[in-house]
């Protein structure tokens, strides 16, 4: 309500058409009913949460929207990122990921600071830092990311490498980071770089930005329990709940098997 946005009769239409497909692709009304019951929603609880689903998605439309208020602004993505670049040396064999030997280990080592050297001397870091990589980077991925990766909080990338990256502050370049692979040095290059042609990692910020922005309004909520949660066992539910689907797969088990048996 505070950003105008609500569920027209438009969008009404599109959640019924949606209805109407999971009832055809589930085999007909009486299949869909008995799929709502058995993951325990009510036909209201259904249609509201598919109305949730989709203002958030209007929510997250507003936050590349310049005159909203939920808007975010290029450089503010770089709170939820890093676009990192780097210069691998490494220090195992890349295809087999055996170890190299301690002088050609001591070598790439010798490298890198040669190469940091460079950098810090230079007048433009970011400039030499591509040419560097392009010379001396031994990443595999380089082909297929020749500018670097978007590396988030949760990305699954080395450890040393990510929490490096993401505490550059961007343009700056680290010292010499190690990690299991070898030797890196990391340049942190303007997020909007990647996001700006790239709308499905710049939508899959904005979500991490929106929902951290409705958590912050939830937390200065007061959440109201039923009366029915005094006495409820969660544990002991969910026993006797996969007890019940067990017996109805079961059910269905027997009776399939039976028809079969009557059409033989």
């Amino acid at each position: 309500a505070q950003y105008g946005l609500s569920i027209t009769e438009e969008d009404e239409a599109t959640l019924a058409e949606g209805r109407a497909s999971m009832v055809e692709n589930l085999g007909g009304e009486e299949a869909f009913q008995d799929y709502l019951g058995t993951i325990g929603l009510s036909e209201a609880n259904y249609t509201r949460i598919n109305r949730s689903a989709m203002l958030y998605e209007k929510l997250l439309d507003l936050t590349m929207d310049e005159s909203s208020g939920l808007y975010l602004a290029p450089e503010d993505y770089e709170a939820y990122a890093a676009y990192a670049d780097h210069i691998l040396l490494a220090t195992i064999d890349l295809t087999t990921r055996e170890p190299l030997g301690e002088e050609e280990a001591s070598a790439k080592r010798a490298l890198a600071e040669d190469l940091l050297a460079r950098l810090q001397a230079a007048e433009n870091q970011a400039e030499l830092f591509g040419q560097l990589a392009a010379e001396y980077s031994e990443d595999t991925g380089r082909a297929s990311n020749p500018n670097g990766y978007v590396v988030t909080p949760d990305s699954s990338f080395v450890a040393s490498f990510k929490e490096t990256a993401l505490a550059l502050e961007p343009g700056t370049i680290s010292g010499i980071v190690e990690s299991e692979y070898g030797y890196h040095i990391l340049l942190r290059r303007p997020l909007w770089d990647a996001l700006e042609g790239d709308t499905t990692q710049r939508e899959n910020l904005a979500d991490t930005y929106l929902g951290n922005t409705i958590e912050e309004r939830a937390a200065g909520m007061t959440a109201v329990f039923s009366e029915k949660l005094d006495s409820f066992d969660a544990g002991e539910f969910y026993k006797k709940y996969t007890e019940v689907l067990a017996q109805r797969e079961a059910a269905e088990e027997a009776e399939n098997a039976a028809m079969e048996t009557v059409e033989e």
